[in-house]
């Protein structure tokens, strides 16, 4: 597992995570060992604009109360642990494959660092740096997988929880806590082939390469589901707060006069995103040899993709499909599962997973 801070020395059985994003903060506890685990709480509080910008907490007093409030309406009585596992925005998450010589790990930690100044764009003593051989090529060459992130943001989180009164175990990039979560759920992730896990947020897309249970690329689109808000808004005269069920109802159906009116509104904004895919899969072809045949879709709002996965396959030519839901079996009674659920917490839940799921 690429590791970014872990100081954790044995298995636990009760884990929970705060995934922290510049609108909402997600919390979500988990119960159990390895194989045989269940949500035990969750929950949700809306943040308010600028008390956190890009993932980094701006006003304090405001996300201190908002996280106090959160905690008492998620744990009535006293959470059982203050040791919790957070999140970095994947905008500061650096992830390179490089080609090295065979060597011993010592080795290998020694050489990383010149690797990295040549492939990650921050001053090597300014990040946190990790690092994980992925295949040996032959003729003595390895593939290493290269990972970094800034030490402030990882100090920031830190000391910012520290505050509360929280101990952050784990700090650790979206990408890896989503992967970990879908791939519990899809387990043809584990196939020996690669997939593109695309993750359709409100305001940007999320492209990630997935092959032999490493990600291998994760790319931030500037493409966000706000962009289709605004095109729609402005061709169909309604307001942006209305699009959400117009999109539900009419959806990517170019069967339908709407939906076809609706195809055509958002062309450029849909083009955008399909050049980017395609260039995540030139670039592996070109890195591995590898043909990019599938991808999984996962969406902040999924209510806003209606028929979205058959129209991106049939333009994609890729084989398209959602992620697969979650089991009510895991999830809390006091909280039903709704699809909403499904797609919103997978970040939160893929947290917490860090030490029962051994997937990375």
């Amino acid at each position: 597992m690429l590791q970014f801070f872990d100081p954790f020395k044995k298995e636990l059985s009760r884990s929970w995570s705060l995934h922290l994003t510049n609108l909402h903060l997600r919390l979500v506890e988990i119960v159990g060992k390895k194989d045989a685990w269940k949500i035990s709480r969750i929950g949700k509080i809306d943040l308010s604009p600028g008390t956190v910008e890009n993932g980094v907490v701006k006003n304090k007093e405001e996300f201190f109360r908002k996280l106090k409030k959160l905690e008492l309406e998620t744990f009535p009585n006293a959470p059982k642990s203050r040791r919790i596992i957070t999140n970095i925005n994947e905008e500061y998450a650096f992830f390179r494959t490089v080609q090295m010589p065979k060597m011993s790990e010592t080795e290998i930690e020694e050489a990383i660092r010149w690797e990295a100044e040549s492939n990650i764009p921050l001053p090597i003593d300014k990040v946190h740096l990790a690092w994980e051989v992925i295949k040996d090529l032959g003729d003595n060459k390895i593939s290493v997988l290269l990972a970094a992130t800034p030490q402030n943001i990882i100090e920031e989180k830190i000391n910012v929880f520290g505050e509360f009164g929280l101990t952050c175990l784990v700090v650790e990039p979206e990408s890896v806590a989503l992967c970990r979560a879908l791939a519990v759920k899809d387990h043809d992730l584990f196939l020996n082939e690669p997939i593109i896990i695309l993750n359709l947020k409100e305001h940007y897309t999320h492209i990630m390469v997935f092959d032999s249970e490493i990600i291998h690329l994760s790319t931030i689109s500037e493409v966000s589901s706000e962009n289709f808000d605004t095109s729609i808004s402005r061709s169909f005269n309604i307001k942006l707060e209305e699009t959400e069920k117009f999109r539900q109802k009419v959806g990517w159906q170019p069967e339908v006069e709407l939906g076809q009116k609706l195809i055509e509104t958002t062309g450029l904004v849909f083009s955008s995103l399909k050049r980017e895919i395609g260039s995540a899969v030139s670039f592996y072809k070109d890195k591995t040899s590898k043909d990019i045949k599938r991808i999984l879709l996962t969406a902040e709002r999924p209510s806003k993709w209606t028929n979205f996965n058959n129209f991106l396959a049939k333009e994609s030519g890729l084989e398209v499909r959602w992620q697969s839901p979650w089991s009510k079996e895991i999830w809390p009674n006091k909280y039903p599962l709704s699809e909403q659920d499904n797609e919103e917490f997978n970040i939160a839940i893929g947290l917490s997973l860090r030490k029962f799921e051994d997937i990375f």
